[in-house]
Formats: C-alpha cells, structure tokens, sequence
C-alpha cells in the first residue's frame, strides 16, 4: 500500500479573469512551467519572468531533463481550429499518460493556457462543418471536444503535479439609478461546456487588476478572489470570500487544509 500526503498531491485550478487580469501571469509565477499555449501572446508574458523559455519541439522533448526555472512551452497557436484541437488533445494525452517522467524532468505545473481560446476553437471548427449553424448535436460536440482535454489533464495531479486552466471572463453589467454597475464576472464558455469545466476542478479564483501613474511609473497591483472548492460565488464583486495576492503556493495550502479563504 503506498501512502500519499497532501506534499505529494497537486491542485488543479482554474484562474479566470477579464483580459490583462494577470492570468498568465499566475502560471507564469508557478515553478516548474510546463505550458500548453493556445494563444501566442502569451509568449511575452512567460518572458517577463523567465528569460529564456524551452519551446517543444516533439513531445518527447517533455522528457528531457530541463532546468525548473525554465518555462516549457507547447506552442499550439498555429493552424487550422480542428488542427489545433487534435494537437491539445494529443499532448494532454502524452502528458497524462507520463506525468511521472515529466515530473522527474523538472516540471511542477502544467498551464493550459486558455480554455477559452480552446473552447472557441472548437466552437468555430463545428461552425465551418455545420455552415455556421450549430444544433443540439453540434453543441454536445463542442462540450465534448472542450473537456476531453480537460479530463486527461487532471489526472495529474495524483502523480504530484499542479494544472493551472486559464479561461476569459466578461462583466456583468447592470444599470442602477442611472450608472452602470458590475454584478460580478461570467465565464466566456459556451453553455454546454460551462457548468461542466467548473465541475472538473478543485478550486477556482478570479482575478483583477488596478493600475495607477506613480512617480516611478505605470503601477499594476492584482489581486485574486480564491476558494478552495468549485463554486460560482467566486463571480460576484462582494461577498464572503476575501481579496488576497494572486499566489499559487498559498491557494494550495489552503485548498488542502480548511477549503476555503478563511
């Protein structure tokens, strides 16, 4: 019988948040990077951490024993939507199937980098199919083709690796006396795979960002709203849960101790 501690077991988590948040951001601070980029501007973020990123080649290459200050990156930004697709599902595939190996190569945390941008991927794949017309079939599809690589990917973490999935958020706005006024954020997903992807996850955060001009420059502070269990009232602006630094460690902690932010 072999006995795992919590030091030994990985949090998935999905980090949401409207665009420039800091959602890459998050994953590009988590050690050990291993990410699968569906969006090349996400390239530019990783480099405001790291230097120098490892861009894989073959997906054998996720084997070879790599520096963990080194972000690895699978680039899946090019090609056709159904081609970029099959390649996500082929390297969640490799990587669930050797996660192990993977983590003995030096990888911590795997980022799928964006559930969204994958979600629409499909979306328009079924939509050049369908003449742009989706029915209930069509949408059962995309749910589908969304989540599978979703479900080989959290697998992970009983093998002592963390999964950061990155997805869009919109506001939700509402007019009250006369002003427009935030109810909280939305999920960019379609509706057949929504309730499903929260469902896949242990813990979820939504992210936002304020910049102010300072003497020193333009100023970003991020701040994340984190609970340690799936949960829609991470989406609304006020509430129980409280605002804290985006920090990847501390979540963990707490998703593996009293399950929430308290």
């Amino acid at each position: 019988m072999k006995i795992i501690t919590s030091d030994s077991t990985g949090l998935s988590v999905g980090v949401g948040g409207v665009s420039g948040a800091g959602k890459t951001h998050v994953g590009a601070t988590a050690p050990g990077g291993l990410w699968l980029l569906t969006e090349a501007n996400g390239l530019g973020t990783i480099h405001e951490v790291a230097k120098q990123v490892a861009v894989v080649e073959s997906l054998n290459d996720l084997l070879a024993t790599t520096d963990p200050s080194t972000p690895v990156v699978v680039p899946l930004f090019t090609g056709d939507d159904m081609k970029r697709v099959d390649a996500l599902d082929a390297a969640a595939l490799f990587i669930a199937r050797n996660a192990e190996a993977i983590r003995k190569a030096g990888r911590s945390t795997v980022i799928l980098d964006s559930f969204s941008d994958l979600n629409q991927r499909v979306i328009d794949a079924e939509s050049n199919k369908m003449g742009d017309k989706l029915e209930f079939d069509s949408w059962q599809r995309v749910k589908v083709r969304s989540l599978r690589p979703l479900d080989m990917l959290r697998t992970v973490v009983g093998q002592g690796l963390d999964l950061i999935v990155t997805f869009l958020v919109a506001e939700k706005m509402k007019a009250t006396k006369g002003e427009a006024v935030n109810e909280g954020w939305k999920p960019v997903l379609s509706s057949s795979a929504k309730d499903f992807f929260m469902s896949r996850l242990m813990a979820v955060c939504t992210l936002e960002a304020k910049s102010q001009q300072t003497a020193a420059g333009l100023q970003t502070t991020r701040i994340a709203r984190f609970v340690g269990k799936t949960g829609f009232h991470v989406f609304k602006p006020k509430g129980a849960l409280g605002m804290e630094p985006p920090d990847f460690a501390t979540w963990k902690a707490k998703a593996f101790t009293n399950g929430d932010t308290k």
